[in-house]
């Protein structure tokens, strides 16, 4: 394996991993929304979940420039690749 393989391998796994916690972080914020009504008043909460839907959309926002990001270093390095 090259040295550009196994960063590309390694960038690859960070990539998941960001994924996976994005995911984590988005539900343990629905979570907590759950857990509100009654707790915070009516205006407070609708703001929260206002929040929470804006931090979902900007996670699936950076996924997808993380995902570009990687394509685009993936064909920096390997330009002949076509196939991925």
């Amino acid at each position: 394996m090259t040295r550009f393989d196994a960063a590309i391998s390694d960038f690859r796994i960070q990539q998941e991993r960001l994924s996976g916690a994005l995911a984590d972080m988005t539900g343990a914020l629905a979570g907590v929304s759950a857990s509100l009504p009654g707790v915070v008043a009516p205006s407070l909460l609708r703001r929260i979940e206002a929040l929470i839907r804006e931090e979902r959309e900007t996670a699936l926002r950076l996924q997808g420039i993380n995902q570009k990001l990687a394509a685009e270093v993936y064909g920096a390095i390997y330009p002949d690749d076509a196939g991925h």
